[in-house]
């Protein structure tokens, strides 16, 4: 009976001093612990999927229309778009927006357009457009501005919506008339006496054969005279005369000479006389020399004031 009981005591002695062992050992499967700046993976949070489906142009292939990437193709997009337009697989600088406005430079490529998103990856390229064509011609037309006038110049001037596309044509001018002589192949004409009384006519010549026409109003012949102005009295302090040129249907001013004479000797070159006492009574006249103008000589030049203008003394 003493035996049972020591026996018991002693079972209960080690079973508390296994418990304080117990107590002072650490976990021996601790579960791992979260490190800082760090994310648990999230099961209902899937990565980047890849950019599926397709993406389209829309538009007309010709130049200065503009085309559209359609990506109502794209399956899964996801973010913000990015977007880079190419010709002939050549990425085009600047082209980077949903919307491309064809350039003359594109003429006769082949055109594409390659989408990605933020949100995905990988991108998505479209097939390619037929080559690219010019724009329609029939809106394109010249006419003829300038100063029609000998001494002017006359310019053809395109009119064309679609920015001068088709480029500079070649221009031939001629005299609106059967069998008109050739007047020139330059974008400009400057107008001379052989045009006086005449049309001209310019014809331009585009790249695909199409010709526009113009024809200008007829040049007007230029016409010259000469009005004598001022006061031939003698007067103190002195006055003076004036030769005062007039010219109509010109563009610009010739060049004109002067010359006096008082009682027919010569008295100067200016284009005024003064009018001094030496003058008294005696007969004044100035004359008036226009140089070759555009090839035109007036008929009337040299051209003289009216004979027999007479200083009056008036002290």
């Amino acid at each position: 009976m003493k035996k049972s009981s020591v026996i018991t005591k002693t079972a209960a002695a080690l079973l508390t001093f296994a418990l304080v062992l117990a107590g002072c050992n650490p976990d021996p499967d601790p579960a791992p612990q979260e490190q800082p700046g760090t994310e648990k993976p999230d099961p209902e949070k899937p990565g980047k999927q890849a950019l599926a489906g397709t993406v389209a142009i829309d538009g007309t292939a010709k130049v200065n229309q503009t085309l559209t990437a359609n990506t109502d193709g794209l399956t899964n997009k996801s973010g913000d778009a990015s977007y880079q337009w190419k010709g002939d697989d050549q990425a085009i600088p600047g082209a980077t927006t949903q919307t491309f406005k064809i350039p003359a430079s594109q003429f006769g490529k082949e055109i594409t357009v390659v989408v990605s998103f933020s949100g995905n990856t990988g991108n998505a390229t479209s097939a390619k457009t037929s080559a690219i064509g010019m724009p329609d011609f029939e809106n394109v037309s010249i006419s003829i501005t300038g100063d029609n006038l000998i001494g002017g110049t006359l310019s053809a001037t395109i009119s064309d919506p679609n920015g001068n596309a088709w480029g500079t044509p070649t221009f031939a001018w001629t005299y609106d008339e059967a069998g008109g002589a050739a007047r020139g192949s330059a974008q400009t004409v400057d107008l001379n006496a052989n045009d006086i009384s005449k049309k001209l006519k310019v014809v331009a010549q585009y790249q695909n054969g199409n010709t526009s026409t113009a024809t200008n109003n007829v040049v007007p012949t230029p016409a010259f005279d000469l009005a004598l102005s001022g006061n031939a009295e003698i007067t103190n302090p002195a006055t003076s005369v004036s030769m005062n040129p007039t010219f109509t249907n010109v563009f610009g001013t010739p060049s004109v000479s002067y010359s006096w004479t008082v009682d027919g000797a010569a008295a100067g070159t200016s284009q005024s006389l003064p009018i001094t006492a030496a003058h008294d009574g005696k007969a004044i006249a100035g004359t008036a020399t226009v140089a070759p103008y555009a090839g035109w000589t007036p008929a009337n030049s040299p051209i003289s004031t009216p004979a027999g203008t007479a200083a009056l003394k008036n002290l």
